[in-house]
């Protein structure tokens, strides 16, 4: 059986880098690094709550309470992962956060490509792979003011030299380490991830939305193929076509009608 991280002393990331890849942003990049919280994502909430401006970044070495979608806990163990969450205050209107996650989840493909040569792929709605295999996850959560995005904090988690053991989550979970058989330095794939999504997050304050829904479409491979989706204890077969700008998926179904998914789980069609 494949080793599913690479022993090693605590490694603590060398904070010195991220703050000067971005010492010359605008807005000014803010990084908050802790060793050991609930969750990233819930002290993100906390300081906008507290008036944090953005853009704000909190990094974790180790998550107590770490939160995936629908509930789910996040698995990672310390000091072998990218763990942070994105603390932003754009100016869009809630039916367009979904285009943050996209921006995060592209961002992170391309850096995994840059960095480590490897290829992986979205999945519907927030998940990368790798093989088929989850290698990352994005939990984005906002709060409303007026009825418009006040704050918007969008996590993600990277399995860099570590993943979950077989059979301790409903999808099967890989690691960078496992797929490319090196152990990475994280700042820098972080800092990579960074910088690419500084772009496209420059993209959505010009509100260029479909142009990182399109990047996002062409870094998935299951359009045009047969699909289900599992949700609230029933399934829906189909073939994805298309992809809403709130971020919900166009099925086609066997009847030819289109059918669209809001929310649910993406897997592979059922069928024999």
């Amino acid at each position: 059986m494949k080793q599913r991280f690479l022993p090693a002393e605590e490694e603590y990331i060398k904070e010195d880098i991220f703050l000067r890849a971005f010492e010359d942003s605008d807005p000014p990049w803010n990084f908050v690094f802790r060793d050991v919280v609930d969750s990233t994502n819930t002290l993100a909430k906390e300081m906008a709550e507290a008036g944090e401006p953005e853009v704000t970044i909190v990094w974790a070495e180790e998550q107590t309470q770490g939160r995936g979608r629908m509930g789910r806990t996040w698995f990672s163990e310390p000091h072998q992962n990218i763990l942070m969450s994105l603390l932003l205050r754009p100016k869009i209107p809630k039916e367009r956060v979904y285009v943050v996650t996209a921006a995060l989840s592209v961002s992170a493909v391309m850096a995994i490509e840059s960095i480590v040569g490897l290829k992986p792929k979205v999945k519907w709605p927030n998940d990368v792979l790798l093989g088929g295999k989850k290698v990352a996850g994005i939990l984005t959560e906002f709060s409303l003011k007026g009825g418009a995005v006040d704050y918007l904090v969008t996590g993600i988690g990277i399995n860099v030299n570590w993943s979950p053991p077989e059979g301790e989550l409903i999808y099967p979970a890989t690691s960078l380490y496992l797929e490319s058989g090196k152990r990475m330095q994280r700042e820098h794939l972080a800092v990579k991830l960074l910088k690419n999504f500084e772009i496209l997050y420059f993209h959505i304050r010009e509100k260029r939305y479909d142009e990182i829904l399109n990047k996002w479409v062409k870094k998935a491979d299951f359009f045009g193929k047969e699909v289900s989706i599992h949700m609230d204890g029933r399934r829906v077969e189909g073939i994805p076509i298309g992809l809403n700008p709130n971020g919900s998926l166009v099925l086609q179904g066997a009847d030819g009608q289109r059918v669209v998914i809001e929310y649910g789980d993406l897997m592979g069609s059922q069928k024999a």
